[in-house]
């Protein structure tokens, strides 16, 4: 110290971005992997509620 003023902090190194990168490249592999491997069926259209109106739970009038 000289005159009163406090030394100079030495510099910084800046935080790794490797573990967030890894992270970001996990979930987008297991984002493509649901999206290939696990598809959503395609949906059928409901049917007319008075040719199965017993046997289903759902039907549109």
């Amino acid at each position: 110290m000289q005159d009163g003023l406090p030394e100079a902090t030495p510099p910084r190194d800046l935080p790794s971005l490797k573990p967030w990168v890894v992270v970001a490249v996990i979930l987008v592999l297991i984002s493509l992997g649901i999206r290939v491997f696990w598809p959503v069926p395609t949906s059928q259209p409901l049917p007319r509620c008075a040719e199965h109106a017993e046997a289903q739970t759902a039907c549109v009038k």
